[in-house]
């Protein structure tokens, strides 16, 4: 019965498109790092190489000085003619790459670790499947928004902190000079860190649909990065060939294909070895987890 001279409010039902529903998937994954200051402490820590690079750049454009102007100046002179400082050049381009790939292997995993390998299993120990996939979301769907999720947490660590060094060394540098010297590598740069993000997101997001709890779904991550890094060197240091280790280790792998794209010349050796690597670990990772991202696995 209606209240009189009132009746019942009406109802309105306003659908919302596939593209927001994924969207809110992804939101939801990109903000679980945030929640809790212990979170935001562990990014800021993860971006430890990126903001010695920063330091290094400030140095280097004299906006910080440690000890004699003289001094520092004869540092800087002589830093370009030694190979291993060309990662503090902000004039190079293992100044962009090296903080990443060579640096990042801990602070990648750990990211990784705590939002990317347990973006699924988390939804799977408290069944929620069912109220995604049965809410407009298809399993598809909800897996690509996990993971555009999951990369655009890890692409601010890879990708938008090199681009942030480079921007910030542009316009705190005297003159254009140091533009006219990165601009001919730096999409190139982008170009290979974005394909190394992508790939290195994808396979700690399917070991996520593939393992029952998010403890076992990190595990398997862990285990498969740093043992295939260990095995990798283990064997180039037995054979005493370099090369084995990007054939074994998937983050040597996914480096060498993200140094060759930026244009690193010995990248190029040791590509087709890691494009085979790469391929088959994540071919087998696809093919596990779609077999997991169904709906019967859901509402059986």
């Amino acid at each position: 019965m209606t209240i009189y001279g009132v009746g019942y409010r009406s109802l309105r039902y306003d659908p919302v498109s596939t593209w927001v529903r994924l969207r809110a998937v992804a939101d939801v994954e990109f903000r679980t790092l945030f929640r809790s200051k212990w979170g935001v402490a562990v990014f800021f820590l993860c971006l430890g190489p990126s903001i010695v690079s920063f330091v290094a750049m400030l140095v280097q454009l004299g906006i910080l000085q440690f000890g004699p102007p003289r001094a520092a100046a004869a540092l800087q002179e002589n830093m370009p003619n030694q190979p291993e400082l060309l990662r503090f050049v902000p004039s190079s381009i293992h100044f962009y790459l090296r903080p990443i790939l060579s640096e990042s292997l801990a602070p990648f995993l750990m990211l990784s670790a705590l939002v990317s390998s347990r973006a699924i299993a988390k939804d799977v120990a408290v069944n929620a499947l069912e109220l995604y996939w049965t809410r407009g979301i298809s399993p598809r769907g909800y897996f690509l928004a996990k993971w555009a999720g999951s990369f655009a947490l890890l692409a601010i660590l890879c990708i938008g902190a090199p681009l942030a060094l480079w921007v910030c060394g542009v316009f705190l540098a005297p003159d254009w000079g140091l533009l006219e010297t990165t601009v001919q590598f730096m999409p190139r740069v982008l170009l290979g860190l974005l394909a190394f993000t992508l790939v290195l997101s994808w396979m700690p997001v399917a070991f996520s649909a593939i393992a029952g709890t998010p403890n076992l779904a990190s595990v398997f991550w862990v285990m498969l990065l740093i043992g295939s890094t260990s095995v990798g060197n283990i064997v180039a240091a037995l054979l005493d060939s370099p090369s084995w280790a990007p054939v074994i280790s998937v983050w040597d792998s996914a480096g060498t294909v993200a140094g060759a794209i930026a244009g690193l010349p010995d990248a190029g050796e040791k590509l087709q070895g890691a494009m085979v690597n790469l391929a088959l670990v994540v071919t087998v990772l696809t093919l596990l987890a779609s077999r997991r991202m169904r709906m019967r696995e859901a509402v059986a």
